[in-house]
């Protein structure tokens, strides 16, 4: 059985990306967004492949990915700060 504060974390990973996707739909509903509905796990699971990857000694990740999720990934798993990513969406 998983922890409980493994299991916290997971959740919070969850809200935290199912939280940004709302913010995103509400403050730009006209632009196209390819958003994680369907792919929620997707976020927790990058971030246990690259903590596990950090683990093994891996320095260097090179990551491509479709649109699908590719904001969350970007601001829930690689950190990038969420004014740079909402200034870039608003152009």
């Amino acid at each position: 059985e998983t922890p409980a504060p493994s299991r916290r974390a997971l959740l919070d990973r969850l809200l935290n990306a199912e939280t940004l996707e709302k913010f995103l739909g509400v403050t730009f509903p006209a632009h196209k967004r390819f958003g994680l509905e369907g792919c929620e796990a997707l976020v927790p699971g990058m971030h246990a492949l690259f903590q596990r990857a950090v683990e093994l000694g891996v320095a260097h990740v090179e990551l491509g990915m479709a649109h699908r999720g590719r904001l969350n990934i970007l601001s829930n798993i690689l950190q990038k700060d969420k004014a740079t990513l909402l200034s870039e969406m608003d152009g």
